[in-house]
């Protein structure tokens, strides 16, 4: 029998396919192992026409995540200068992708080429406090013991203070894509499924892809690194490209995640969010359904009786700012987006971490 590479699905995002291949390519794969001495090879990447799923070889995660959980906790991943220095980073690239002054193209290419080079710097710190502060957290502390704390809490502090800058990043690259595609007579939307060369063709050279190319991409795409497919879905392919992914068990009626923020029991309407784009139509009092939350999120946060999300644990942007804002949320369901829909009528039960239909 052929022997497959297992997935698991790890984000749902729009983030865009620069921004994708970018990840995959240069962060992930060559600025993570050049930091820590291991990182990731394959991302594979699905657009089904609104947004982009992630999804990680499994085996290649649990390499890297045994081998950074062992590095000593004299690594300048863990140094309290290397905190100050990844806050300054994050600084710099905010400060530089919020700049509303880019007017002429040599502007736009140099802050463009520089947003690039200030994610490459900060990135592996950016995926440590992720991951370190996260899904990673119990393991660590398990093997560095009570040393663990201090190193813990810096992770902590980078991660609320860098929370949803790969999202910013991301929206800042298509806005000046766009502007370029605008000025040469292209639809904005492409902007959306530029690939890198593709992309850096455009911002250095003036040169766009065949818009045959680019519209093939409207219905969706699957990018891995070795392959680029429009016109299929990834479920009909994934065996031909030689993975494997085994979706979780899905309840039609009722879902389970972790409590981020308990509240009384609440009723309400769900409303499914994907992308920012939903964000505006989002109903005052109805229950927020999404992959997850980013700060561009917070109209709908502040707008709704719940929030429940497919990912996350207790350090990711919804937990935080359920806290804040005293809303009962559930995360990690890894399924509230497939089992409810606009409309269906939610019992939301954030003590027990419980969301069912009642209706």
């Amino acid at each position: 029998m052929p022997k497959y590479q297992e997935l698991d699905l790890i984000f749902t995002r729009d983030f865009g396919l620069f921004t994708a291949e970018f990840w995959r390519d240069k962060l992930m794969a060559q600025e993570v192992k050049s930091s820590c001495g291991m990182g990731i090879k394959e991302q594979v990447t699905s657009y089904n026409g609104k947004v982009e799923k992630y999804f990680r070889v499994k085996s290649e995660i649990k390499r890297l995540k045994n081998y950074i959980i062992k590095l000593p906790l004299s690594h300048d991943f863990f140094s309290n200068a290397s905190k100050i220095n990844f806050q300054r980073n994050v600084k710099n690239l905010r400060k530089l992708i919020k700049r509303t002054n880019l007017v002429s193209r040599s502007e736009r290419l140099s802050a463009f080429k520089k947003s690039l080079l200030l994610m490459s710097r900060l990135y592996p710190w950016y995926m440590m406090s992720i991951f370190i502060a996260g899904p990673w957290s119990e393991d660590f502390t398990k093997h560095h013991g009570r040393r663990a704390a201090k190193c813990l809490k810096r992770q902590y502090a980078n991660r609320v203070f860098s929370e949803g800058l790969l999202k910013e990043f991301s929206v800042f690259i298509r806005q000046i894509l766009a502007i370029e595609l605008r000025k040469l007579d292209y639809d904005i939307w492409y902007a959306n499924v530029l690939r890198f060369g593709e992309g850096m063709a455009l911002i250095e050279n003036k040169i766009v892809p065949p818009l045959v190319k680019l519209r093939s991409r409207r219905a969706g795409y699957i990018s891995t690194k070795d392959k680029f497919i429009t016109g299929k879905t990834f479920e009909s392919l994934m065996r031909k490209l030689g993975y494997k992914y085994n979706p979780p068990i899905i309840d039609s009626k009722q879902i389970v995640g972790t409590t981020a923020y308990a509240t009384k029991l609440i009723k309400g309407k769900v409303k499914v969010v994907l992308t920012v784009d939903d964000v505006a139509s989002f109903p005052q009092g109805a229950v927020l359904v999404t992959p997850m939350t980013a700060p561009d999120f917070l109209p709908a946060m502040k707008k709704a009786v719940a929030i429940i999300t497919d990912e996350g644990g207790v350090t990711c942007h919804a937990a935080i700012t359920a806290r804040e804002l005293k809303k009962p949320c559930i995360i990690g369901t890894k399924v509230a987006t497939q089992v409810f829909k606009d409309g269906d009528l939610v019992e939301v039960d954030a003590t027990r971490g419980i969301v069912k239909k009642v209706g």
